[in-house]
């Protein structure tokens, strides 16, 4: 039997119509447009309305995704989803779950891959792992991030980061030496000289888990939401390892990194894509920052932005191509691949 691999056929986003400008950032905390987009790159994010949980987002995504593969939601027999932001405490019932009941995927197995902001690149590699295993055909990798949920609306260090929105594609399996190429994961400790601090508490949820749960006093002191501990430690972290993810499934594959096309990161915020450029050496307009227009997104940011590039047109059929992401924890993950599709 001819070895297989698997390639996208189908991309789908979906950020809600709700605007979060800098403008309007002024008037919730001490902050300036200028001050905020000096540091992030950052204009405006997507806010989701009261009610609207990632599943919810995710879906939308997914629906786009599968018009644009030509599938129906009964044609998948995967869906691997991954969220930092589950609609449930605890996660009881499962998101993915959630998902597939509301898309109506009757015949698919529901899976879940958090990994925090890197969830897109691991869902991948999983996807990857169990068509190869289990001989999936058609698997549908979504993510849906309610960021703002969990988000003080005081702390200036937070808000101004981030939005909510969800991103999605369709997998299918496709000959060997097209679609996905290499997969890197990483759950790596940190180095000393990154922080005095461990990387688990570099951005925390203090309540809400087992270890503290939510009661009325943690909400009152905003425990329920992300804490930033260390923000310079996550960017000395990520412009000294994204590089080298990329670098690694390059290698893995047996390419040169100059050969890809187009790199698609997690969008934490221009400065932190900008140092990572500036490592690899690549020429302007490889590396996709989308930052302005939709800030971090957790781990849906990847599937945003590869949607962005595949509408624009800025890939055809042949080219290589990179996501790679990063999250709390630390998690860090790259896919390369080969794209087949036509643009849309």
């Amino acid at each position: 039997m001819a070895r297989t691999s698997l390639t996208i056929t189908g991309v789908g986003s979906y950020l809600p119509p709700r605007l979060l400008t800098n403008a309007d950032l002024q008037k919730l905390v001490s902050t300036t447009d200028e001050w905020i987009f000096d540091r992030t790159g950052i204009r405006e994010r997507h806010i989701a309305d009261e009610g609207v949980a990632s599943s919810d987002l995710a879906i939308e995504a997914a629906r786009i995704a599968l018009k644009d593969a030509g599938l129906t939601a009964d044609d998948l027999d995967l869906i691997i989803f991954s969220s930092a932001f589950s609609d449930y405490g605890s996660n009881e019932p499962r998101t993915s779950e959630a998902l597939k009941l509301k898309l109506g995927a009757r015949n698919a197995l529901s899976l879940e891959e958090p990994a925090e902001c890197a969830g897109f690149d691991f869902a991948l590699a999983r996807a990857r792992a169990e068509a190869a295993f289990y001989g999936f055909k058609r698997i549908l990798v979504a993510c849906g991030d309610r960021v703002t949920s969990f988000v003080n609306k005081t702390d200036r260090n937070t808000v101004v980061l981030f939005g909510d929105g969800a991103g999605a594609v369709v997998l299918e399996q496709c000959k060997q030496g097209q679609g996905l190429l290499a997969s890197f994961r990483s759950t790596y400790p940190f180095k000393p000289e990154w922080s005095a601090l461990p990387a688990l508490e570099w951005i925390t949820v203090p309540a809400g888990g087992s270890k503290m749960p939510a009661t009325p006093e943690t909400i009152k002191q905003g425990l329920n939401c992300m804490i930033m501990h260390d923000g310079k430690a996550i960017m000395r972290y990520v412009a000294e390892e994204m590089p080298k993810a990329c670098l690694k499934v390059c290698e893995d594959a047996g390419v040169d990194i100059y050969d890809v096309k187009a790199i698609v990161p997690h969008s934490a915020n221009s400065r932190i894509i900008k140092l990572a450029e500036k490592r690899l050496k690549m020429p302007p307009g490889i590396v996709l920052d989308n930052a302005e227009k939709v800030g971090n997104v957790s781990c849906s940011s990847i599937p945003i932005g590869l949607d962005r590039v595949y509408r624009e047109g800025r890939l055809k059929p042949g080219d290589l191509v990179i996501t790679v992401g990063f999250g709390a924890g630390v998690t860090l993950g790259a896919n390369l691949m080969r794209w087949t599709k036509v643009s849309a």
